[in-house]
């Protein structure tokens, strides 16, 4: 009799864990499918011509937007992309791209696609599957220099490459340092009252937190000094190392601004707001607060 009894409690015993894992495994079911729906992600990438196949090149647009959306897709952040992710629309058979750059309206980008609906769990919402895509409006099609191609006519979760990609092959003008660099002017006021330039020979001048050095003493003494402005922050500080118990600091802080001319190049950088910081000499002046400038203007002045 206590081995019918010792048997039923085993037993039961195993049942009930039975119960209790098959309802763990049946709720991980009920999520897992709703975390796999398909994605949708129509990706854009960009890329220049290479020797053997295209290479990812970034490209720079204002912003991306979709027709009837309230937000923007893609905002430029002031950092290169070489590729956005998109979205279409859910609720419509087509969806409607503007790139703008510049601030306007420039290209429109259509797809048009079919939407299937299907069901995955009665827990999850009904997943959407975009299939059959094709371009209604090319984009940039002005531009004898710019090729577009739809890649992908199916959205699909396992795919990570570009579903539309923009090549281009424009020749774009080099940025210029001139455009980020600052002339900094040393004076003293004399007995007359009247500003005049003072040379100095510094043994070093340079970057806090950088290898680069503008000058050494080997270039002798002079009054005026071309560094430049740092274009991935909003702020710099040099060092003017005259001996090694002797440096001078001073922090120049600005905003960076940018103006994409052409979504296919480096955008123009201008700075803008140039304000002297914190440092170690008598008097700062800042006499030209943006960039860029012609060469031959003092927008730094210095006094010992």
């Amino acid at each position: 009799m206590n081995s019918i009894l010792n048997y039923g409690r085993k037993h039961t015993g195993f049942l009930l864990l039975l119960f209790v894992f098959g309802n763990l495994l049946i709720a991980c079911d009920a999520e897992e499918p709703c975390a796999s729906q398909v994605a949708n992600r129509f990706r854009i990438g960009f890329f220049v011509p290479g020797e053997e196949r295209n290479v990812a090149q970034a490209f720079y647009f204002d912003e991306v937007r979709a027709v009837g959306a309230e937000n923007s897709l893609y905002e430029w952040s002031g950092v290169a992309a070489n590729g956005i992710d998109l979205s279409l629309n859910p609720n419509a058979d087509t969806t409607t791209f503007v790139f703008y750059y510049d601030g306007e309206q420039r290209d429109t980008l259509q797809l048009a696609y079919k939407r299937n609906s299907r069901m995955i769990s009665p827990d999850c919402e009904l997943a959407i599957d975009f299939t059959d895509i094709s371009m209604v409006k090319e984009p940039f099609s002005e531009y004898e220099d710019i090729s577009v191609n739809l890649i992908s006519t199916e959205l699909s979760e396992t795919n990570t490459g570009a579903d539309f990609t923009i090549v281009s092959r424009r020749e774009c003008a080099p940025q210029r340092l001139e455009d980020r660099r600052i002339r900094f002017g040393f004076y003293r006021i004399n007995e007359e009252g009247v500003k005049e330039p003072v040379p100095l020979v510094f043994q070093s001048v340079s970057p806090l937190n950088s290898d680069s050095i503008y000058y050494t003493a080997a270039r002798g003494a002079a009054a005026e000094f071309d560094l430049d402005l740092n274009p991935e922050a909003n702020s710099v500080t040099y060092l003017f190392q005259e001996n090694p118990a002797n440096i001078d600091t001073l922090t120049i802080n600005y905003n960076r601004r940018g103006r994409v001319v052409s979504a296919f190049c480096l955008p123009d950088i201008y700075y803008v707001g140039i304000s002297s910081g914190a440092n170690t000499f008598d008097s700062v002046s800042v006499v030209r607060d943006s960039l860029p400038l012609t060469p031959v203007d003092v927008a730094i002045e210095i006094y010992r």
